[in-house]
């Protein structure tokens, strides 16, 4: 089945794994449209895409419902009916119980949760009108606990019940939703991490089945598969990319 004239919205695609997804989407033919509430990566993505008419990159918040309900509605007008919803965009603050506060656990649950629920609720009537298509949602190894980071374990962990319960839900609408549980990725939002510790990124390498750094591309051939015809009845799946499942590192602070 070709891709053209069927939109794929990628959730924070501007920088790192969802600028990978982007390119990745790009490349199968789906016309794309994708935000990020960082005005500098907005324009450099949009500098980057030239006069391409194929994609739109947009500022918009994704744990405000009129932006994004906004956001979708240009998109559909633009570039067609939604099949394709990849759900990127997330905030990784650190913190355990007693050094997070209320305003660290609100904003990082918006974000990493409720901007899903919302990207979905906006996206999926013209998902439905146009016959079905294919959610992907990320989550973390983090869902699974480890490291010092209470509000992002927290939604990453609501990321998992989030889709367990839309693959039911949506399955007679003919509307796949599955998880990514990303390991440690070497990506923008990983880097600082390891910065200066190359004794790290050689511990990752012994924790998958390659031997070596799991890189923003290899998620985006992950999401490209199960956005795919290929992938037609897998729906309510949890997919682990980067990690065996259930290896951590010695320092889990790192995903």
């Amino acid at each position: 089945m070709t891709n053209r004239n069927r939109l794929a919205i990628v959730s924070g695609g501007t920088y790192g794994v969802g600028r990978a997804v982007v390119g990745g989407l790009l490349e199968d033919g789906f016309q794309v449209a994708t935000f990020s509430n960082d005005p500098a990566q907005v324009d450099a993505l949009r500098e980057e895409m030239g006069d391409r008419d194929d994609i739109l990159v947009e500022k918009t918040e994704v744990r405000d419902f009129d932006q994004v309900r906004g956001f979708v509605g240009r998109a559909t007008e633009k570039l067609g009916p939604v099949r394709v919803l990849v759900n990127n965009a997330a905030i990784r603050p650190t913190g355990s119980l007693l050094e997070t506060s209320e305003e660290t656990w609100d904003t990082t649950i918006e974000v990493n949760l409720k901007g899903q629920f919302l990207l979905c609720q906006a996206a999926v009537p013209s998902m439905i009108d146009s016959g079905g298509g294919a959610i992907v949602n990320f989550s973390s190894v983090s869902a699974h606990g480890g490291g010092s980071h209470v509000a992002y374990i927290a939604s990453k962990a609501g990321v998992l019940g989030l889709t367990k319960s839309l693959a039911y839900d949506l399955a007679k609408h003919r509307i796949r939703v599955n998880a990514l549980v990303p390991g440690f990725i070497l990506s923008g939002m990983s880097e600082p991490l390891v910065e200066n510790k190359p004794e790290l990124l050689e511990a990752v390498k012994g924790m998958n089945c390659q031997g070596r750094v799991c890189m923003p591309v290899d998620v985006s051939q992950t999401v490209r598969y199960l956005v795919s015809d290929a992938a037609d009845m897998v729906s309510g799946a949890v997919i682990d990319v980067g990690l065996l499942p259930g290896i951590f590192p010695d320092d889990a602070a790192l995903f």
